[in-house]
């Protein structure tokens, strides 16, 4: 299985980063964005290891959480595609799509 990032995880990867990076610094901001990032990179060997995100409830829309932050991903056929990345502690942003 391959893994693969949508723009839009993209740009919430970088959000993320420019809002840790203006309260903390640059190196606490990279560490984060790395953690995240190897967390996703186990998910092609193990895509059912998240769980149902339980606000849509769909077997392939599942998450799995690092630190404390969502990161939302769907899976078909032979690829994991990395839809979005939020905080837990927010409600799941009703802007954010959740197709690849």
């Amino acid at each position: 299985m391959k893994l693969l990032w949508t723009q839009q995880a993209l740009e919430r990867l970088l959000e993320i980063q420019q809002y840790v990076e203006g309260n903390t610094s640059a190196g606490v901001a990279a560490k984060l964005i790395k953690s995240l990032i190897r967390r996703a990179e186990n998910l092609p060997s193990f895509p059912y290891m998240g769980r149902i995100v339980p606000e849509f409830y769909s077997e392939n829309l599942r998450e799995i959480i690092e630190g404390k932050y969502r990161i939302v991903y769907s899976f078909q056929k032979d690829t994991v595609f990395i839809l979005t990345i939020f905080e837990g502690h927010r409600l799941f942003p009703e802007k954010d799509l959740l197709v690849n």
